[in-house]
């Protein structure tokens, strides 16, 4: 920390005291070129999420859940988000339906 109160930084130990850890290591000790500059951050690394391409309502409705359970969303309230979202994912499926069927396709 005595190195913030130094070149280049010049902090008070009242500033230094009001950092965070991560502020401290991210922000002030990240790596610098030749001439102290700080480099741009390197991209955030995370997880990606790899849905199949879905074409049922079950499937769109399951990989509705696993998004909503991957970003930390309660079963009920994934419900109730679902059953609001539907009528928009049953408009988008029959969209899709006639934008891909053939012009001369006819269901029996």
């Amino acid at each position: 920390m005595i190195q913030l109160v130094d070149r280049p930084y010049y902090l008070s130990w009242e500033q230094i005291a009001n950092l965070t850890d991560r502020q401290v290591v991210e922000v002030f000790y990240r790596p610098r070129d030749k001439d102290g500059t700080p480099l741009p951050p390197e991209p955030a690394k995370s997880e990606e999420i790899k849905l199949e391409p879905v074409s049922t309502l079950e499937q769109r409705k399951a990989a509705y859940f696993e998004i909503c359970a991957r970003f930390g969303m309660p079963p009920d309230a994934a419900q109730k988000k679902w059953e609001s979202e539907l009528p928009r994912v049953m408009a988008e499926m029959t969209q899709l339906e006639t934008e891909v069927a053939p012009k001369n396709w006819t269901s029996s």
